[in-house]
């Protein structure tokens, strides 16, 4: 679900629930508008199987990655049994 700049993203598969697995903040996130240039993301763990995601410099998100990287090691979500997330890349738009 997108509401203006913050994207809510449930996931189905999430064990006991979803946490960050090494630190203190969740990262690994990026966002893009129209424009296909990514951006960090702040993402917070809102309940056991959501995450909230936005970045001041996507206004408008267009898609959504997680450890896309070639060595993602900020990407940390989780869940409770401590089973990493695969990465994955998500279209948000029909742009």
């Amino acid at each position: 679900m997108i509401d203006s700049s913050e994207v809510a993203l449930s996931f189905s598969q999430t064990g006991s629930g979803l946490r960050i697995i090494d630190g203190s903040t969740l990262g690994g996130f990026t966002l893009a508008g129209a424009d296909g240039l990514f951006y960090p993301a702040e993402a917070t763990i809102r309940n056991e199987n959501s995450v909230v995601v936005q970045s001041a410099q996507v206004p408008a998100p267009s898609h959504l990655r997680y450890g896309w990287q070639n060595n993602p090691i900020d990407a940390n979500l989780g869940n409770q049994e401590r089973l990493p997330a695969s990465p994955f890349e998500v279209r948000l738009t029909d742009d």
